[in-house]
């Protein structure tokens, strides 16, 4: 699940990491931007996921809820500058969010939308130095796992289908 994220979003030219829980996210994004001047994505490490069963008592494709920061960085700390570097941010995260779509595609049971729930605030400027960006948000099946997945059915050993009674 997460590494279809970052997969999707270097495919677009956007480095994406997970944010761990032990740094401020401040001191996070200034050791990764220090070298870099490319579009870096931080992932929100405490990501949820919610499951919902069907009619037949098997899994729904999991939904999870993603946060990120996609920054970029201004040449100089000049508002028109920083404004510019979000709109571009934005328009990345659009594209990220069309590559992901198609990634999740195969994982779909039934015909769910696999990306849902989609959007970003604009952050024209951020933290002290020239970081600018969108706060993006998302929601994305991933692949449902059901004991037809795991367990095969072996037809006539021992037990009929699922929830059948013991053969005789």
């Amino acid at each position: 699940m997460i590494s279809d994220v970052i997969n999707s979003a270097e495919e677009v030219g956007i480095t994406a990491i997970e944010l761990n829980s032990e740094e401020q996210l401040d001191v996070q994004l200034s050791n990764l931007t220090r070298d870099s001047d490319a579009p870096i994505m931080l992932i929100s490490w405490d990501y949820s996921t919610s499951i919902t069963f069907n009619n037949y008592g098997l899994l729904n494709n999991p939904v999870t809820d993603f946060n990120c920061l996609l920054m970029g960085k201004a040449s100089k700390n000049i508002a028109e500058q920083k404004r510019a570097v979000a709109e571009e941010m934005g328009l990345l995260f659009q594209l990220f969010l069309q590559n992901l779509r198609h990634r999740l595609l195969d994982y779909r049971s039934g015909q769910v939308e696999p990306l849902t729930n989609a959007g970003w605030i604009n952050l024209p400027s951020y933290g002290r130095g020239l970081h600018s960006g969108v706060q993006g948000r998302w929601s994305m099946i991933s692949r449902a796992a059901n004991c037809d997945d795991i367990y095969p059915k072996n037809k006539g050993i021992g037990y009929g289908e699922i929830g059948g009674n013991p053969i005789a």
